[in-house]
């Protein structure tokens, strides 16, 4: 199974994994400014308020850019190996790998939804071409 290095976890960011193991793409939204924002933290990104909340998200978005490796740097993940940032429906980005693309390759603003893949001990969020 390919994933390349976990990421680093810390303490404001479980409610997301938990969603993830739970197939739900869940991020923080400001009570205060109604905006979402990633990664997670205590204080909204935009208007620093401490009135945050965990919610879920459509999981859809757009391809906003993307890289292609060309190159192995790390022994579980042989390239060729698309990694996309995308602009969720919701406004927030949010960079993950595409998968199950076969022979398509991403274009600028192309649809994408979530898919949700064990890596390790964590459920990765992932994008699929629409």
């Amino acid at each position: 199974m390919m994933h390349g290095p976990l990421p680093d976890r810390d303490p404001f960011d479980q409610p997301y994994w938990d969603a993830a193991r739970a197939g739900s793409l869940q991020m923080q939204r400001c009570r205060s400014c109604d905006r979402f924002y990633f990664p997670p933290s205590p204080r909204c990104a935009h208007c620093a308020s401490t009135q945050v909340a965990w919610t879920g998200l459509s999981g859809r978005g757009r391809i906003w850019s993307w890289v292609v490796f060309q190159r192995r740097y790390f022994s579980d993940m042989p390239p060729p190996y698309t990694v996309l940032r995308v602009r969720l429906d919701e406004g927030p980005f949010l960079i993950a790998n595409l998968v199950d693309a076969g022979d398509r390759a991403p274009t600028m603003d192309a649809p994408v939804h979530v898919v949700f893949r064990p890596a390790g001990s964590l459920v990765l969020p992932q994008f699929v071409l629409d």
